[in-house]
């Protein structure tokens, strides 16, 4: 939730200002505010200590079994770094190296020191060249060498420096040898830096302990930098932001100290901070919020919002069960590996088993496993939502005899005497290359999906609606004309609802109900944006082309699910028709990317969906975030 700060105004002795802000530190629940525009950046010696601990992170892990004494750190980070940008050095003369010997290979191994005395007693000149490879005869005054890659290499001995048209020189400084020499030499000095690295990996934890105390050290200096002082220094004044539920906490601090805290008023112009304090699930929404902004002090906590609604989106954008499994058990292995890691890195991981379990149980309500057709009379479709739904659509077709059943005789006369939905679906067959397809099933699930995926939509967006609805009262009319817009719609598409089907609410009655909300709920919206906004609510008209477009954008929950799904299908497909070796790595590889693609899209349009179209509607974004004077700590304290 976002709780409410309060600014405080802190007046006390000059002898009890250090003391009062290593007590706050300790505490960690204050942010004092600056005077100067912008706060002093980090001193420069911790520049390197940073980057040693980067440098180091890449290593493998190792402990330090005993914490030598006297020992410089800061000497060991700008060692580190040196050796760093040494090895840097190192790489790219290498790479030089390399394309140098790649240049002059070639033209053979031989010293320049022979061509220069052969030059000087023939009285002659020694030149090589290169050119495109083309056919001979090439020019008399040229030797050919040899042709690699396509290019041709010759030599000359003339007794004027010559050129060719068509042909670059090639100039050598040193010889073939020499060259591989100079590569032997900077590869053996890579290796030593890299071992220094390496053998530097078990300082890690020291620097990281030493950096926390420094920037402990550094923010206690800089908060003691934005006190006022008062009659003739003897007095010190400062500023503060302090969380509304947080104030109890303020006085036990202040206990035998000189030091008086009082309430103030905030100025209008003043940029008050977000405070957000949340737990377990919410608290892992909240890392999610962070990733695309914070909230503003006027904004309601969405972390709780867009946590489940980016589980929900997940899940139906990977669409198996089994990937979901696969997730699970890499999710607690990480879980058990890396016990001791930093807290935002354990919620990172309990946000991957949360994921996981909801690939699971869609996978398991959508019947999808590793992309294998599952058969109508098999026992995992009587825990199928979208199979049980789709056996409804089916029973629904064959009462009432509409078009879409007559389009379905047609393909396949065979199910006319049919009539129980599911020996239809399961009758309604294509085989193919030894597969069989059950056409009918997979075009009702899929219909079935894509309806879920846009009532997931309106739900979803009128939810956000109805959040806000105290600062936008037309919201309230656009969630009627949504919920009628979704029972009118399916008219013009001429389709058939999961809400008929299911016996919800006949086609009729839906169109006609859903007709009044949509033009009662469009008519409400503009009358109370005209009541609260006057003249200027006729824009509101405009609302109804943004709630159209972004209901239509989760219709990419069903595209990315389904494009899963096929996906995983296909590879099954292509490695049985190969044989058990070579397909059995085809359906690995397969999975692997489907996999891969499908994190990437699950958490790209997971989180878009949250981000863009339901914080259209519900979120004002565009605060500071709450940053108390805390004090660092590392894994090791």
């Amino acid at each position: 939730m976002i709780i409410k700060v309060k600014k405080v105004l802190f007046i006390g002795v000059k002898e009890d200002q250090d003391r009062f802000f290593k007590c706050a530190q300790e505490k960690g629940f204050i942010e004092f505010l600056s005077k100067q525009a912008q706060c002093p950046d980090y001193p420069e010696h911790l520049h390197n200590i940073i980057i040693a601990i980067k440098l180091l992170s890449k290593q493998p892990v190792q402990h330090l079994t005993e914490t030598p004494q006297n020992f410089d750190i800061q000497k060991l980070a700008n060692t580190i770094v040196e050796n760093k940008s040494q090895l840097d050095k190192l790489l790219e003369e290498r790479k030089m190296l390399i394309n140098e010997i790649a240049r002059i290979e070639p033209l053979g191994d031989f010293s320049l020191s022979d061509i220069r005395y052969i030059e000087q007693q023939s009285h002659r000149h020694i030149q090589f060249f290169c050119a495109e490879h083309k056919k001979p005869p090439f020019p008399k005054e040229l030797i050919h060498l040899h042709a690699k890659h396509k290019i041709d290499y010759f030599m000359s001995i003339s007794t004027k420096v010559r050129n060719f048209s068509g042909m670059a020189e090639i100039h050598l400084e040193k010889s073939l040898q020499e060259r591989k020499q100079e590569l032997q030499q900077v590869t053996q000095s890579i290796h030593r830096c890299e071992e220094i690295l390496q053998e530097s990996g078990k300082y890690l934890d020291l620097l990281k302990d030493f950096l926390a105390m420094q920037l402990n050290q550094h923010n206690l200096i800089s908060a003691n930098k934005k006190t006022s002082t008062h009659l003739n220094d003897t007095l010190f004044a400062v500023e503060g932001w302090i969380p509304k539920n947080r104030i109890q906490e303020l006085f036990p601090l202040l206990a035998e100290m000189g030091v008086h805290a009082e309430e103030i008023a905030i100025e209008k112009e003043a940029r008050i901070p977000t405070y957000m304090e949340n737990k377990n699930y919410g608290k892992m929404g909240e890392d999610l919020v962070h990733i695309y902004d914070t909230p503003a002090i006027d904004d309601k906590d969405p972390s709780i919002w867009v946590f489940w609604a980016f589980a929900l989106f997940f899940a139906m954008i990977v669409s198996d069960a089994g990937y979901g499994a696969i997730f699970l058990a890499l999710s607690l292995f990480l879980q058990k590996k890396f016990s001791h890691v930093h807290s935002s890195v354990k919620r990172l991981f309990r946000l991957f088993t949360v994921l996981s379990c909801s690939c699971i149980v869609w996978g398991i309500l959508s019947n999808s496993y590793f992309g294998i057709n599952i058969a109508p009379n098999n026992s995992l479709n009587k825990i199928s939502l979208i199979h049980h739904l789709s056996v409804k659509k089916a029973d629904y077709h064959i009462l009432h005899q509409d078009t879409t059943y007559a389009e379905t005789i047609a393909k396949y006369p065979l199910l006319k005497e049919i009539r129980e939905g599911k020996v239809f679906l399961q009758q309604a067959v294509d085989k193919r290359g030894g597969f069989t397809r059950y056409v009918i099933l997979n075009e009702f699930r899929d219909s079935v999906l894509m309806e879920i995926a846009l009532l997931v939509g309106v739900i979803h967006i009128s939810l956000s609606l109805l959040r806000y609805w105290r600062r936008h009262w037309g919201g309230i009319g656009w969630i009627i004309a949504i919920i009628g817009g979704y029972l009118f719609f399916p008219k013009f598409l001429h389709s058939t609802s999961i809400l008929h089907f299911t016996n919800c609410i006949s086609k009729q009655m839906g169109y006609v109900i859903g007709l009044y909300l949509l033009i009662g709920g469009m008519t409400l919206a503009l009358l109370l944006a005209l009541i609260q906004h006057r003249w200027s609510g006729f824009i509101e008209v405009t609302k109804l082309i943004e709630l159209f477009a972004d209901i239509l954008s989760y219709l990419r929950i069903y595209a990315l699910g389904l494009a899963s799904m096929i996906l995983a299908d296909t590879f099954n497909s292509m490695g049985a028709s190969l044989g058990l070796f070579i397909g059995f790595f085809i359906i690995l590889l397969g999975h692997v990317i489907n996999i891969v693609v499908g994190i990437m899209g699950g958490t790209i349009h997971g989180l878009r969906l949250n981000f863009i179209e339901w914080y259209h509607h519900s979120f004002t974004g565009g605060g500071k975030l709450f940053q108390p004077l805390k004090l660092l700590k590392t894994r090791n304290h």
